[in-house]
């Protein structure tokens, strides 16, 4: 199946392709209480006031973007009432052990869009960043 056939699966009642539509234009007015940001897209001071058109006041918009790479944000900050969290998952070597024999047992599955050796990481980010 396709991501967006995915993650309907998964239990979602509506998905924005974030590569053919504005996620912003698209859900603007909507007044979500919370936003889980998977991809990063509010690191920056400008998104953020972007992100705030779809969030009602008090509600949160949670990343793990590092918001410190953009110098005034901190980790957490507030914008018109909405308030904006970074979250760095940190993992140690029981962590990774256990995801991977949940993986092995079947009881977590691993989506993978594409593989590339090592040396082509960069490029690979690069991409990844840009929604290709």
């Amino acid at each position: 199946p396709s991501c967006i056939e995915w993650i309907f699966s998964l239990g979602a009642n509506r998905v924005v392709n974030f590569r053919e539509k504005d996620w912003v234009e698209n859900l603007e007015g909507e007044d979500f209480d919370l936003i889980f940001d998977c991809v990063g897209w509010a690191s920056s001071p400008e998104e953020m006031d972007r992100a705030a058109k779809v969030l009602k006041r008090g509600g949160q918009y949670i990343s793990n973007s590092n918001f410190k790479a953009f110098g005034e944000l901190a980790p957490s900050s507030e914008r018109g009432g909405r308030f904006f969290k970074a979250i760095i998952p940190k993992a140690d070597a029981d962590d990774l052990d256990l995801l991977v024999a949940w993986v092995e047992a079947g009881r977590l599955d691993v989506v993978t869009d594409q593989v590339c050796p090592f040396m082509e990481l960069r490029h690979a980010l690069r991409e990844s960043v840009a929604g290709q």
